[in-house]
C-alpha cells in the first residue's frame, strides 16, 4: 500500500507490542524511529488507512495523544499467525486457552468499543449532549475512555471482557475507586463523575457494584440503532 514501507511497518510492529498504545515520544523511543515530518508523516497516512488510531488526551493536551494498533487483522496477524505458521495440527486448541488469546481478548473488545462510542452514547441516552471523548492517565492509573458532557458530567468508561457476567471483587472495586479519585485529584474536575462499565455480558451485581456503577452496559450497547 505505501511506498517505503518499512517504517510503516516498524510502527506497526512496536504498536503490536503494547495494549495499551504510545504517546509519540514513547514510539520514538520504542521504535528507534527519529521523530520528524517523515514520523508524522508515516502516522498520518497509517492513521488515515486505518491501520492505526489516535486517541486524544484529556482537555487535548496534544503530547500525551496515544497511538493504538486498531487493525484487527493485523494485530491478530503479529500475535498468533507470524510466528506459528509451521507449528502443525491443534495450534489453535493450544492458542486458544494461553493467557496471550486473552489478553488479545481483552485488547480486542477494547478496540471495538472504542470504534463504537456513537452507539455508547446512544445506549446511555446521552447521544443529544455535546461530548467530548478522550483518554487520561497519569502513573498510577489509566482510563481508556472517557466522555466529557456538556450538562457537567463524565462518564468514565471501564471497558471489560469477560466470558460471562463480569463481577466485580474487592480488588477491582479497590481499583476502580482509585481511578476515581485519581482522576478528580489531577484533573480538579467539578464534574459528577459516573463509573460506566462496558462488558461483553454485563455485571454480576454484588456490594461493589451496587456502590460504584452507574451504568452497566453489555456488548448489545455497541449496535445501538
Amino acid at each position: 500500500m505505501f511506498d517505503d514501507s518499512e517504517r510503516h511497518m516498524k510502527i506497526i510492529k512496536t504498536l503490536a507490542n503494547t495494549n495499551r498504545g504510545l504517546t509519540r515520544n514513547e514510539l520514538t523511543a520504542q521504535s528507534g524511529l527519529p521523530s520528524g515530518g517523515d514520523l508524522s508523516l508515516k502516522l498520518e497516512e497509517l492513521v488515515e488507512s486505518g491501520f492505526v488510531t489516535e486517541y486524544p488526551f484529556y482537555r487535548n493536551r496534544r503530547q500525551m495523544s496515544r497511538y493504538r494498533l486498531s487493525d484487527e487483522y493485523a494485530r491478530f496477524y503479529l500475535k498468533f499467525i507470524k510466528g506459528n505458521k509451521n507449528s502443525g495440527e491443534r495450534t489453535w486448541q493450544r492458542l486458544g486457552n494461553s493467557h496471550s488469546f486473552r489478553s488479545w481478548s481483552g485488547f480486542a473488545f477494547e478496540t471495538m468499543c472504542l470504534k463504537h462510542v456513537n452507539q455508547i452514547k446512544r445506549s446511555l441516552r446521552i447521544d443529544a449532549i455535546y461530548s467530548t471523548n478522550s483518554s487520561w492517565f497519569n502513573a498510577n492509573a489509566q482510563v481508556d475512555l472517557l466522555i466529557d458532557r456538556d450538562d457537567n458530567v463524565i462518564n468514565l468508561c471501564e471497558i471489560k471482557f469477560y466470558d460471562a457476567p463480569f463481577t466485580i471483587d474487592k480488588a477491582y472495586y479497590l481499583n476502580l475507586k482509585n481511578k476515581i479519585a485519581q482522576l478528580k485529584e489531577e484533573t480538579n474536575t467539578r464534574k459528577t463523575i459516573l463509573l460506566t462499565l462496558i462488558s461483553a455480558f454485563g455485571v454480576r451485581e454484588n456490594q461493589y457494584s451496587k456502590e460504584l456503577v452507574q451504568n452497566n452496559l453489555d456488548m448489545d450497547a455497541l449496535f445501538c440503532e
